[in-house]
């Protein structure tokens, strides 16, 4: 497949093999992923007597390129402000879709309130 940008929700359904995995392992190889989204990834994994380690193992594991979170990008994720309640979007949601912007590739998701505003970027849900 093409490249994309890929939200936590898809690689926690990846990880987890939850309902959608099947659609986000073909991404995997040419997708992208925002340091704040794999540090949500992280978070969701980090479990007691889980060492940090194994988690930051699997989340390398996975064939993605994690891209860190620059001054330019909290630019371009400033201005989804407007929409974050609309859509209910977190800031880690935000992070997520300014990388999907300034790559211009489609980001997969399992969050549908994403489809819900126009934000000139093709969403891709995985369930």
């Amino acid at each position: 497949m093409s490249e994309c940008v890929l939200d936590a929700s898809a690689v926690l359904a990846f990880l987890n093999k939850e309902t959608g995995a099947d659609l986000v392992r073909p991404w995997l190889r040419g997708g992208f992923i925002s340091a704040v989204n794999a540090g949500e990834v992280m978070n969701c994994l980090n479990r007691p007597g889980r060492p940090l380690e194994d988690i930051v193992q699997l989340v390398r594991s996975v064939e993605m390129r994690i891209i860190d979170f620059g001054f330019e990008q909290a630019v371009v994720a400033s201005t989804l402000e407007p929409y974050a309640k609309a859509a209910n979007l977190s800031f880690a949601d935000r992070a997520c879709l300014s990388l999907g912007m300034m790559q211009g590739v489609p980001v997969l998701t399992a969050d549908r309130e994403w489809s819900s505003v126009d934000l000139g970027i093709d969403i891709r849900l995985i369930r």
